[in-house]
């Protein structure tokens, strides 16, 4: 039954089917699966002693519900004349509380976060299998890998960098096949020739685990992983792609730093009518303008867009590709505390639990929380330079709802279970 619901849920949230509804892009499918957690979240608390349930998951719970306070105030600032907005953006909040709070409390709880984590592996893989079957059959140039499953190439790699750590681990502390998993990951990752991911993120991760994969037993297999993944890129002119990709980004960079400072960076002209050239630089831009005419409350959920054209057609970006940049535009300085608030209490509850489980030498609280701290970590500081989030960063998203459901899997307690970590 735990397989079930896990292929059950983890495949809906996977799949990408996208409609725009009230002027937001929602996935049915995604809908359809928070749906079901807050049917199994409501039947696993009704059927659960609630106060021992919150006592021994207080500081996340009581966090989590002060940003979603404070962010729901933000919402009717900017809503106040528009009852439909206040429900639908208080709707995509509770919906990635529910997330969180269904994953919080899970019965035999090591049993059940092995099934999670085998279940992701073993979906992620089979999207990169996949996905070269798809990638060889594209014929123009540059080339990036677009999942028919798991949508557009920069959202992908996000879910890729937060799973990544979880094969790592796998691999480290329960069975080293799951090296083979790590490699196919490091493969999705490259094949989506997502330049935030594979020049700022993935090398942070490699660099801080550089001891692991030069011991003497993994060595022969980190050199091998990375050829086979350098040949199969090459094969399928991915390899080519990314090297172009790369030029174009550091002439962008180049440009912009010949052109202006940061320091006045602020104060240059930003028009929402129409570029000839995009970049991170100007979509910065753009939100640090929007943050200055509002920098209390920000200009509101979903009103930030920059304009420019790409071959003649007048196209928008919505995302500012920094969440911290993002945050500012929209929710102003109010919305972004009340985010790090909860960011802050994320990072501090895993480092007193890894400091406890240290101490009391449980390599298995070790073994999540050390994934757990990566998933997060990683998370954040692609979403520096990508647009996998937008302002209400712990709603529920596209990425960020399964972002919550590894929180909740990996730093829950059910204090009910004899299984649970808690004891």
């Amino acid at each position: 039954m735990k397989w079930l619901k896990a292929i059950l849920l983890f495949t809906l949230l996977f799949v990408e089917f996208q409609r725009r509804i009230a002027g937001v892009n929602i996935s049915i499918v995604q809908l359809v699966a928070g749906i079901i957690f807050i049917i199994i979240a409501v039947k696993g608390i009704i059927n659960n002693n609630i106060k021992l349930l919150y006592r021994a998951n207080k500081k996340i719970i009581d966090f989590f519900i002060i940003y979603i306070l404070g962010m729901f105030v933000l919402i009717v600032i900017h809503n106040y004349n528009n009852i439909f907005g206040i429900i639908k953006y208080l709707f995509v909040l509770i919906l990635g509380f529910m997330c969180l709070l269904d994953f919080l409390v899970q019965e035999e709880k090591k049993e059940s976060i092995y099934i999670y984590f085998n279940v992701l592996l073993i979906m992620s893989t089979f999207i990169v299998l996949f996905g070269i079957y798809e990638v060889s059959l594209l014929d123009y140039f540059p080339k990036r890998f677009d999942s028919y499953f798991w949508g557009i190439s920069n959202r992908m790699s996000s879910r890729f960098l937060i799973i990544l750590p979880i094969a790592f681990y796998m691999a480290k502390y329960k069975n080293k096949l799951y090296w083979i998993v790590f490699y196919i990951l490091t493969l999705g990752i490259l094949m989506t020739v997502s330049r935030g991911a594979i020049i700022c993120v993935l090398p942070i991760f490699l660099i801080f685990n550089v001891k692991e994969f030069i011991k003497k037993q993994n060595i022969l297999k980190t050199i091998s992983g990375f050829i086979v993944n350098i040949f199969v890129l090459f094969k399928l002119k991915l390899l080519q792609s990314l090297l172009y990709r790369s030029t174009v980004l550091g002439n962008q960079f180049s440009y912009e730093i010949k052109k202006q400072t940061a320091k006045n960076i602020a104060r240059l002209p930003v028009s929402n009518e129409g570029s000839t050239d995009i970049s991170r630089f100007i979509l910065w831009k753009k939100a640090i303008s929007d943050f200055i005419k509002n920098p209390i409350f920000g200009k509101g959920i979903d009103k930030y867009n920059y304009y420019y054209y790409y071959f003649g057609k007048k196209v928008g970006e919505v995302n500012a590709h920094d969440w911290i940049l993002h945050i500012l535009a929209e929710t102003g300085i109010v919305g972004l505390i009340v985010t790090l608030v909860l960011i802050v209490m994320i990072f501090k509850t895993i480092i007193s639990k890894y400091k406890k489980a240290r101490h009391e030498n449980d390599e298995f609280e070790l073994f999540r929380l050390q994934i757990c701290f990566w998933i997060f970590s990683l998370f954040l500081i692609h979403n520096l330079v990508e647009a996998s989030v937008n302002s209400l960063m712990f709603g529920y998203g596209t990425v960020s709802c399964f972002v919550l459901i590894l929180l909740g899997i990996c730093l829950g307690n059910n204090p009910l279970k004899k299984d649970s970590i808690a004891n």
